[in-house]
């Protein structure tokens, strides 16, 4: 005879702890984000590529001088058209890291080694026709043509020249005004022949160089700001940056590639601004496991942890009124040693900057959770079927989650009905399965046949699982009795 036992407890992983989590938004949407928008001077990364084209466009119509500048060099196209425009008597001055800076920086997540080797060799052909300089603590990024004419043109970018940067990641480019393009001309030309502390050249690769020591550099009263260690306490991006945040009145929101830790001035501000109630919203890239501490620390304090895929744009925007869109990361080492550049937006271009950062955040974002329980994933509204998390080991984790009741099967043949008040539930299984809310076990038990002789009268009535169960009296339970049960 087969008896059939169904019992339904909740799933033992509920109460597993996960930790550092990435939530998804919804499900990737890879779809052209920008078509149609129009961000006056403010040029996203997109599948159209237009500020790409932009930056072609500049080099080819370049008739005396090109300045440019990038932590990294890795674009065939882009070195296209510097050869051609150095072969067609356009100087070229070009500003880079150090080599020596390029195999140690933490920016290594940004590109791989096949990139470093590429940019390598950028810099050892281009040497035949330009004139590169370098220094470590260069990070800034910009453009500029014909400095000297009326036509001239200039861009600031977040992202270095790169296929990927250019292509792929999440980054701002600014079309510079004819002032600013001027500006940023005598800021590069002093930071080349002034702080640059080495030169690439046909004789000798990465040879060391001395400043002439007769070129300063003071700002002028533009919206430019910089960072870096001869650059005045007025004209300083931190100070900017720190005097906006604390105007803040009802919203922040900062992206960056790398920040800082819990102890710098930027972080403490942005607690104080979140006990003051203001709602601060940071993002950041969900990949960079080392920040992940920090994140948690800010999550503590109320603060808002979203993760943007790649993400490598420097934006600050404060309330609806006010921003900073940069070069520099968020921590202290770009905003101290390393030579930066940044914008203070017109309400022009904060809008628009913000239009940016949805359209980023529309076509796919996480949100940054330091634990939930299983309970917790169970119960939330998930776009998904599996979530991210990464253990204190920092290796990337998976956790299949499935909302419907679990339902575990199991067949056993006893000799005695008291099996059945032992009767347990195979948990063993249990971490191989997604984790869901409950799950029903069913057990077929093959039931054993009744003794001709047996006499109900001398045991004592149990029931289990929905069988009545006769024990003899004085019979030691956790023993296998000696005769026979009864249904």
């Amino acid at each position: 005879m087969i008896y059939t036992i169904n019992k339904t407890i909740p799933s033992p992983r509920l109460k597993d702890i996960y930790k550092h989590l990435w939530i998804p938004s919804k499900k990737n949407d890879p779809k052209n984000i920008f078509v149609g928008d129009d961000f006056t001077n403010l040029i996203p990364v997109d599948k159209e590529q237009i500020l790409l084209k932009n930056i072609i466009d500049s080099i080819r119509a370049a008739e005396e001088t090109i300045f440019i500048a990038s932590f990294l060099f890795s674009h065939k196209e882009i070195t296209s058209s510097l050869k051609e425009a150095a072969k067609r008597g356009v100087r070229v001055y070009l500003l880079t890291a150090s080599e020596n800076k390029l195999n140690t920086s933490p920016e290594e997540g940004d590109f791989e080694k096949r990139t470093l080797e590429e940019h390598k060799t950028f810099l050892n052909e281009m040497a035949k026709l330009i004139l590169i300089r370098s220094a470590e603590n260069f990070h800034f990024k910009l453009l500029l043509i014909d400095v000297k004419k009326k036509s001239r043109q200039g861009f600031l970018f977040t992202n270095n020249i790169t296929e990927k940067a250019l292509l792929e990641n999440p980054e701002i480019g600014l079309e510079l005004s004819s002032q600013s393009t001027i500006e940023l001309a005598n800021f590069f030309s002093w930071c080349f022949w002034e702080k640059a502390t080495h030169e690439q050249s046909l004789q000798k690769s990465h040879r060391a160089v001395k400043t002439p020591g007769k070129l300063s550099y003071i700002p002028s009263k533009t919206n430019l700001i910089f960072s870096g260690k001869d650059i005045f306490e007025k004209d300083r991006i931190l100070p900017s940056l720190m005097k906006m945040i604390q105007s803040a009145k009802q919203t922040i929101e900062i992206a960056s590639f790398s920040f800082g830790d819990e102890n710098s001035q930027l972080t403490k501000l942005l607690c104080e601004k979140a006990k003051d109630n203001v709602s601060i919203h940071v993002y950041g890239r969900e990949s960079r496991f080392k920040q992940y501490d920090y994140f948690q620390f800010l999550q503590q304090k109320q603060i808002k942890i979203f993760g943007i895929p790649l993400l490598h744009f420097k934006l600050v925007l404060i309330d609806k009124n006010k921003g900073i869109l940069m070069t520099a990361n968020l921590d202290d080492r770009s905003l101290t040693n390393s030579y930066e550049i940044g914008k203070i937006l017109n309400l022009e271009e904060v809008f628009a900057a913000r239009q940016i950062l949805e359209a980023y955040k529309k076509r796919y974002h996480f949100e940054y959770f330091d634990k939930l329980t299983g309970k917790d994933l169970i119960e939330k509204d998930l776009p998904v079927d599996s979530i991210n998390f990464y253990p204190s080991s920092g290796k990337k984790r998976e956790v299949t989650i499935n909302k419907a009741q679990i339902q575990i099967s199991d067949k056993r043949k006893i000799s005695c009905l008291t099996e059945l008040l032992h009767l347990q539930e195979d948990t063993s299984k249990v971490n191989s399965l997604p984790l869901c809310k409950s799950i029903s076990y069913k057990w077929e038990i093959e039931l054993p046949y009744l003794a001709s002789d047996y006499k109900p009268s001398e045991e004592k009535l149990e029931e289990k699982h929905g069988i009545k169960i006769y024990i003899k009296e004085g019979l030691n339970k956790k023993k296998k009795p000696s005769i026979k049960d009864k249904v």
